[in-house]
């Protein structure tokens, strides 16, 4: 009786591994260390949010913007996977040998808007951002991802400079460290407007899109996700990146405020 019942014990906890999904039994089965993602600081909510569908809490996540990633990347970081807000990162990496050439694709897209936390600031064009800021206080600043090594002020930069506003607007601006600190900045009113990815509205209900950004103004913003070396030999890191183009995974980033990879 004492064997039957140890021995229902053990069949209860092998069941219950295989009933936590292949994330879980994965990990058990190969001695993988956890599954290590380095993600660009925009998709920070979305992507915790893909990790609780696909039941890898276990994953170990370091989100920034995307060039200090790829930096850490090539000095030798021990990351499975790279979600770069910006493709010139992923292939400088390719070229290095950091990254497994075969594997990065694109898992989403994105759009830049104005926005503000401002009261009284509901809609500013885009062609009129030039006034709008001359009849500004000198305190009321716009603010961008810094576009030295941030890729939405980089994307920004694009923008105002083929619109033409970029040399009277750069004294006013403010550049941030990544995309979520530029939205911090709007969120605490320290900004009056800035220049941010549509996905970073909805992450803070304090801050609302007054503006559009004509897409025609800057390159496309597509989101690449690809596994380094040591991501390909990983038990979860291939069926994690490719779960992101599923369509329960594009949903997950349309809910977010992404648009879909096949989108242009």
């Amino acid at each position: 009786m004492i064997l039957l019942v140890r021995l229902a014990g053990c069949f209860l906890c092998v069941l219950c591994l295989l009933l936590s999904g292949p994330g879980v039994f994965g990990a058990l089965a190969s001695g993988d260390p956890p599954l290590r993602i380095f993600a660009a600081a925009s998709l920070k909510d979305v992507i915790t949010a893909e990790l609780a569908r696909q039941s890898l809490g276990g994953a170990e996540t370091a989100f920034a913007a995307s060039s200090t990633l790829a930096r850490q990347i090539g000095a030798g970081a021990g990351a499975h996977v790279f979600l770069s807000a910006d493709p010139v990162y992923v292939d400088a990496l390719i070229e290095t040998g950091r990254i497994q050439a075969d594997t990065a694709h694109v898992i989403a897209r994105n759009v830049l808007v104005l926005a503000s936390a401002r009261r009284g600031i509901n809609s500013v064009p885009f062609d009129s951002l030039e006034a709008w800021v001359a009849g500004k206080h000198d305190r009321d600043k716009l603010v961008l991802g810094d576009p030295g090594h941030v890729p939405a002020g980089r994307y920004a930069r694009q923008a105002l400079k083929a619109g033409g506003l970029w040399a009277q607007l750069r004294p006013h601006a403010v550049f941030a460290a990544d995309a979520r600190a530029a939205l911090a900045l709007l969120a605490s009113g320290e900004a009056a407007l800035g220049v941010i990815y549509a996905s970073d509205v909805r992450v803070d209900p304090r801050v609302r899109r007054v503006g559009d950004v004509p897409a025609s103004l800057h390159s496309p913003i597509a989101y690449v996700g690809a596994l380094t070396p040591a991501g390909t030999t990983h038990a979860q890191a291939a069926g994690f990146l490719a779960a992101l183009t599923t369509p329960a995974g594009q949903k997950t980033f349309q809910d977010w405020g992404f648009a879909r990879a096949d989108t242009h």
